[in-house]
C-alpha cells in the first residue's frame, strides 16, 4: 500500500475480562470490635456470684434483694428493675408479689388462689392465713352493708376454719404467735366476736367497735403484716426491712454511747461517737466532809441535789444549785454504806 492509501487496521483482538474480586475491602466499620453480648454462660455465672458471702458475712442475693426493696418503697422502682436485670435476683417470686398486689387491691378470690398455690406453706399455717383473709373478706362484707353475704363468708368459710384442730386455743392464738414471728391484732380473733359484728348498723359503729379501720385505711397492710408471721421471709420480705436494720444499727450504737453522743445532721454517713465537748473535762468544785472513802454517789431527779456514801458510816446531802454545800448528813449506820438511792418523788 502506498503513502496516500488508507489500508483497514486490523480488529484489535479481544480481551480477557477478569472479573472482580468478590472479597470485600474492609471497611472502618468492619475493623471494629464487635459488641459484647451478654452469653447464658455468663447470666448462669452472675446469678451464681450472687450466693457469695461477702466479707462481711452476709450474702450478697440477700442484700441485693433489701435495697430492691427499699427503691420500690423511696419510689424508685425502675432502679430497682435494673438492679433486678443486672444481679438476676428477684425481690419477690412472681407469685408472692401477686399475693401482695392482689391483698392491696381486696381481690379476696385471687388471694385465695394464690395462698392455695403457695408450697412453702405447711398445712397450720396455710389454714392460718385462710383465717385471716377470710376475716379481712367478712369485715369489708360488713363494712359495705352486705350483710347477707357476710353471714354467708362467716358460716361457710370462717367457722370450719376456726373449729380445724390448728391450735389448742383456735384462732386467738394464731393471732398472736405465728410460725416466723409475732403478729399484731388488728380485728376480733373468734368467730363468736366475729359474729357479733352483725349487729353493727353502719360501717361506723363496726369500726368504733373492733377496732378495725377499715379497707380504706391501714387494714389490708396489716394483713400483710400478720401474714408476714406465717410465710416465711426468704419468700415475702417483711415490710420495710432494710430501714428497720438501719434503726436497730442506730438503737444499738446509742446503747453503747454511755456517755453524750453526736450525730452530725441526723445522718446515717457517720457512726455515733462520743462529742468531746459534752464529757467533763474541768473540776468544778471539790466537796469535803467524809472521813473515809465515799463509795457512791447518786444525783436528786430534778438535779440539785446530790447525795455521797461513804465508808465512814454517813450519807451526806450536797446541794449544787449554786455552789456546792453541805445541806444535811445522815447519820445512825454502823458499817460502811455501799449504796444510795432517791426516793421518786
Amino acid at each position: 500500500c502506498g503513502p496516500s492509501s488508507r489500508c483497514p487496521r486490523p480488529p484489535p483482538a479481544p480481551r480477557r475480562c477478569t472479573p472482580p474480586s468478590r472479597t470485600p475491602r474492609a471497611s472502618t466499620l468492619d475493623r471494629s470490635p464487635p459488641l459484647q453480648q451478654t452469653s447464658r454462660s455468663e447470666r448462669i455465672g452472675t446469678a451464681a456470684s450472687m450466693d457469695d458471702i461477702l466479707p462481711s458475712g452476709l450474702r450478697k442475693a440477700e442484700l441485693v434483694r433489701l435495697m430492691c426493696q427499699c427503691c420500690v418503697e423511696l419510689g424508685l422502682s425502675a432502679s430497682a428493675r435494673i438492679m433486678q436485670e443486672e444481679s438476676n435476683v428477684r425481690e419477690t417470686e412472681p407469685r408472692v408479689a401477686a399475693l401482695r398486689d392482689a391483698v392491696l387491691r381486696g381481690e379476696w378470690d385471687e388471694v385465695e388462689d394464690i395462698v392455695e398455690q403457695l408450697s412453702c406453706l405447711p398445712p397450720p399455717a396455710r389454714s392460718a392465713v385462710r383465717f385471716l383473709v377470710v376475716r379481712q373478706r367478712y369485715l369489708e362484707l360488713l363494712e359495705q352493708g352486705r350483710a347477707e353475704k357476710a353471714l354467708v363468708c362467716l358460716r361457710e368459710r370462717l367457722a370450719p376454719l376456726h373449729s380445724a384442730p390448728l391450735t389448742s386455743n383456735g384462732a386467738a392464738e394464731l393471732q398472736k404467735e405465728g410460725t416466723h414471728g409475732t403478729c399484731k391484732v388488728q380485728a376480733p380473733a373468734t368467730v363468736g366476736e366475729l359474729s357479733g359484728c352483725l349487729l353493727c348498723a353502719t360501717a361506723e359503729e363496726l369500726r368504733a367497735r373492733t377496732g378495725w379501720d377499715g379497707a380504706s385505711g391501714e387494714s389490708r397492710r396489716l394483713l400483710l403484716e400478720a401474714l408476714q408471721a406465717h410465710i416465711p421471709p426468704s419468700v415475702l420480705l417483711p415490710e420495710r426491712r432494710l430501714q428497720t436494720l438501719l434503726q436497730q444499727a442506730v438503737l444499738w450504737q446509742t446503747s453503747q454511747c454511755t456517755v453524750g453522743h453526736t450525730r452530725v445532721g441526723g445522718s446515717l454517713l457517720q457512726d455515733l461517737a462520743r462529742a468531746r465537748d459534752q464529757v467533763p473535762r474541768e473540776t468544778l468544785h471539790v466537796l469535803e466532809g467524809h472521813a473515809d472513802e465515799v463509795w457512791t454517789v447518786q444525783w436528786s431527779h430534778d438535779g440539785a441535789n446530790l447525795a455521797s456514801a461513804s465508808k465512814d458510816a454517813t450519807i451526806i446531802i450536797w446541794s449544787v444549785e449554786a455552789e456546792a454545800r453541805q445541806r444535811a448528813v445522815l447519820r445512825g449506820h454502823s458499817g460502811a454504806i455501799a449504796c444510795v438511792a432517791w426516793r421518786p418523788d
